[in-house]
Parts: C-alpha cells; structure tokens; sequence
C-alpha cells in the first residue's frame, strides 16, 4: 500500500507543472517571448491623429479661430467615453448648425486629455473635460479616416463655451484658456446667454472670407471606388496571405500578411529610391527579408490566418490600404477577378516606343557660377543655392543630397544637428527648373529654419511678406508668395513635379485654389513655375504647412 501511495505522489509530483500551466494559458493568452519585440501599434498606445496637437493655434484670436473651423454648432453633450488609450470620445447631438457644410446630426469629438481641470499660462481654468447636462458652442475641425465608421472633431483652439439648462453661459474661454471671453471688455457683452452668443458667432462667420473653415481635413485617402483609379493613386498593390493579428482596437486591425504577388511598389524600401544604390529597381521586387509585412486592416473584416487578399496600400509609419474599397478579399468572386483584371491590365509592360529621330536641339545654356555663392558651394559641393527673406530669420544655403532626409538632421558642414538644413529635393536639377520646386525645412520651436512659415496661416502675415528669393548657383530669382495651406503628409506635394501636359499642370494649380487659405492675389496660368515649400505643422499628426510662390515674370 506505502509502494501505491509512494509511485502516486511521484507521478503527481511530476504532472503539477503541466497542470499549473495548464490553468494559467486561458488566461495568460499567447505566451511572448520575452526577447520578442512589442508591436509597434502597442509602443504608441493609440492610432494616428488621435494625438492632436493644437500649439500651432494657441493665441490665434477667438474670431478668426471660429472662422477657421471645419465646423460650427450648437450641441449637447450626450456621452462621454475614456477609450483607455490616451483619449476620450465625447458625443454630442447637433441642437442647431451655424457652419456645418456636411450636415452632421452627430458629432464624436477626440480629446487627448481626460477629466478634471488645469491652470493655464495666465492661472486661467482649462477645461480638459466636458460634463454632461450641458450644451456647447462648437468650434472644431473635422476629420474622416478610411478606418473609422463615422467622422471625428477635434477642439483644436481649445475653444470652450458652455451654458446650462436655462442657456446662460457658465463657461467661456479660448484658446486653451488664456482668454476669457465672458470677461474681457471686447467679448464679454457676446457671451452672457446662448442666444447672444450663437448671434455673435453668427456675425462672425458671415464677414469670414470665402475659404473659411481650412482646418477642416481628412486622413490620406483615395475616395473614389474605381479600381483604376485605385490602382493609379495606390503607392503599393500586392496579393498577400493574412498570417496573425499583432493588435488591434475599435477601428483597425494590424495583421502580419505574407506577400504572395507583387504588383507596384518597392515593398520595404518606401516609395523613393534607394540613397545607397541612388537606382530604383523594377516596380515589383521585394527586397530581401521584406516578404513579410504588416498592414492595417479596418477592424471589420476578417482577417483570419490564411486567407487571401488583393491589398491597394500606401506606407507611411506602416502599410495600409488606401480607400474603403481597397481590401478585396479572393473570396469576393467577381469583385476580386474585377479588381485584378484592372491591375494586370494597368501594370502590364508598356510596348516599345517607336524610334523618333530628334530634332536638332539648339546650343547648351551656359552657366556661369555666381560670384557670392562660390564660397559656400566650395565648402560643400552639395550647396545649390540660397533662400533669404527679409524681415524673416530665413537666410540660408539650400542643400540637396541623394535623398530628402539627409541633410535635414545636418548642417552645410554635414555635421549632425537638430535644426538640420534647408532641402532641396532631391530630382531637381537646378539647370533646369521644372513646373514645381519643391523645398523642405524644419519647423523650430525656437524659431529659425522654416518656422516662420507658419505664420502665413495669418491674414495679415501673408499679406506683408509677399516675396521670397531663392536663387540657384547660377542665377538670381525673386517669387511671389500667393497660396498656404495645411495637409496630411501623404499628399503629392512630395510627388508632383513632372506633369504629363498642360492639362495636368492646370488640374495641380486648381487643386492649390480649393486648398489657399486666403485668395490667390493674381491668376495662374500653365507657364507658371511653382516653388514649393514645406515644413512641419501641428494641427493633427503628420500635418505639413504648404507656402508656394510663382517665379516672378
């Protein structure tokens, strides 16, 4: 009987670990190694825009915030929701729109700090909470985003109006609470009830200027649900095969897919060529340990391991489709043979061109290098010109590498540095400018580089700094400030340099009309050269500041 008890206990004794391992896995779940990596998605807690910065407006006056808005409502706080990612969801019913071209009933506004109350610069209250049972005067920006089932708003001038049941107002500020509209002298006869309020507000936007509402903007993408077009906007197309979901919340779905077709795009190295290898190779290599990718996936379809996809991407942080209708599954039937016939018809080699026998071209322009500039592009041959701007801090060599990112952590001594240089772009030949010069600096805090930009934003700022110079080696060139705007980094202001014919170039300078703050102060036509310049901006994640200027004729 001891020997029985005795083997019984051994055996036991030898079981228990897989037993305590057995309980723990249903609620452990995966177990990691810990030498594995963290997906990214998880190292930044929530997804893109949702962490928006709204520093770049905080002193702008209350009038012309409202102005600037995507959207203008009188709304009442229906629920309030910590998501647990950094940010709150607020949902408010639309009571009454004063600026609401889209016609929303529902507004889902995105706030990054949760709860409670702060003291502002000036030991104002900022309030970073809004508290249900009362109603509110907003004024936001919108955003939609290919992954999100409804539009989403952002307070981005910390605008804060709010009045009780009875429509007094028991809480007016702006800007993030340095100015408190209910008593300083100019506002505070506006801001004692909601109907005087929403009057003013109402006399406001009726002497704003025709493009009102700029800070309203979208998430890169492609709206049209044309597979043609998709295809031709898409930065990537693939055929891959779903592996495992890395992460995923409300909206998206980061899953580790395996390229099993490629069709456009240079998987792994981005949409530029390679600074190494200064060649772009052919449209569909995939480069060496970059057959496994992640992509985003909108959190609504099913992505389980080994199902296949037809995927229009573009990269930014990370891959991810491009449009709502960007997804085909091959299980879709007819849709999926619809979507690849377009991309086998639209990436088929194009047939040999017909040998032309070239016109005799006449004498090559001569370029003499320009006497003030031989020193600095004796210090460093990359040097290819100079901006300046009076009555600006901008006053500095242009440099242009193998790639745009080079000298933008380093100085005309290629010594690393925070403030970097002033790009040029990389494909512009400075012999011959194109239709559009694209220039790109940093946004200091502390003001130099291309900081100053920002402040074209302002009426007045545009208006008093109409010129800038920038000259190449060779020749001295003067241009004529006449657009800013704000935009995703995506858009193909990065891109659009070389155009197939006049038309298109008239399609670009219509684009920049729709997207100008302010009215152009003279007409463009197709014999314009364009200079582009770009720096980073702080409306929303990945915002850019667009300033472009027309050679002076």
């Amino acid at each position: 009987m001891k020997n029985l008890q005795s083997r019984v206990f051994r055996v036991f004794q030898q079981l228990l670990p897989l037993l305590i391992l057995a309980l723990l896995l249903p609620s452990c779940g995966e177990i990691r190694s810990p030498d594995e990596p963290v997906p990214t998605a998880l190292q930044i807690g929530y997804r893109r825009m949702f962490n928006h910065d709204r520093s770049e407006l905080a002193f702008t006056p209350f009038a012309e915030a409202v102005q600037k808005s995507g959207s203008v409502t009188l709304a009442r706080l229906d629920n309030a929701e910590d998501t647990g990612e950094g940010y709150a969801i607020y949902t408010f019913t639309v009571l009454e729109s004063l600026y609401n071209p889209d016609g929303d009933k529902v507004i889902h506004l995105y706030e990054g700090n949760v709860g409670g109350t702060a003291a502002g610069s000036s030991g104002a209250v900022i309030p970073v909470a809004y508290q249900k049972g009362l109603v509110y005067l907003l004024c936001l920006s919108r955003a939609t985003d290919v992954y999100y089932p409804h539009p989403y708003f952002h307070n981005f001038n910390g605008i804060h109006i709010a009045a009780d049941e009875k429509g007094n107002i028991v809480e007016a500020v702006n800007a993030d609470g340095r100015d408190n509209l209910k008593k300083a002298r100019e506002t505070r006869e506006f801001f004692s009830t909601t109907t005087a309020a929403v009057a003013h507000v109402k006399t406001l936007l009726d002497a704003a200027l025709p493009q009102k509402g700029q800070y309203r903007f979208s998430g890169r993408e492609i709206t049209s649900g044309d597979p043609a077009v998709i295809a031709e906007l898409s930065d990537y197309i693939a055929e891959v095969r779903t592996d495992r979901v890395v992460y995923q919340n409300r909206y998206i779905k980061e899953v580790a897919c395996t390229i099993t077709k490629p069709y456009k795009g240079i998987f792994g190295l981005g949409s530029g060529p390679d600074p190494a290898e200064n060649t772009i190779p052919p449209a569909t290599d995939i480069l060496p340990g970059h057959r496994q990718i992640t992509i985003l996936f909108p959190a609504g379809l099913d992505v389980s391991s080994g199902k296949k996809w037809l995927v229009f991407l573009y990269e930014d942080a990370e891959y991810r489709i491009s449009s709502r209708t960007s997804a085909i599954s091959v299980e879709s039937g007819p849709v999926y043979d619809r979507f690849v016939a377009t991309v086998e018809t639209k990436m088929a080699v194009p047939p040999t061109p017909e040998i032309v026998i070239a016109t005799p071209s006449p004498s090559p322009k001569v370029f003499t290098l320009l006497e003030e500039y031989r020193d600095p592009a004796g210090k460093n041959p990359d040097v290819r010109g100079w901006i300046r701007q009076e009555g600006t801090v901008i006053d500095y060599p242009v440099l242009q590498s193998k790639d745009n990112d080079w000298y933008l952590s380093r100085n005309i001594d290629r010594k690393k540095v925070v403030s970097g240089s002033i790009v040029l772009d990389f494909r512009v030949d400075i012999r011959n400018l194109t239709r559009n010069t694209p220039i790109y600096g940093h946004n200091m805090k502390h003001g130099s580089m291309f900081h100053s930009l920002v402040n074209y934003k302002t009426a007045q700022y545009f208006k008093e700094h109409p010129v800038i110079r920038f000259d190449t080696l060779y020749e001295k060139l003067e241009w004529e400030v006449f657009a800013v705007y704000v935009v995703d980094s995506g858009y193909n202001y990065v891109i659009t340099m070389d155009f197939a014919d006049d038309a298109e170039f008239q399609l670009f300078l219509d684009d920049i009309g729709k997207r100008t703050m302010y009215p152009m102060p003279f007409e463009l036509d197709t014999d314009d050269q364009i200079l582009t310049m770009v720096t980073c901006s702080y409306e929303f994640d990945g915002a850019r500041t667009v300033v472009q200027a027309r050679l002076k004729k």
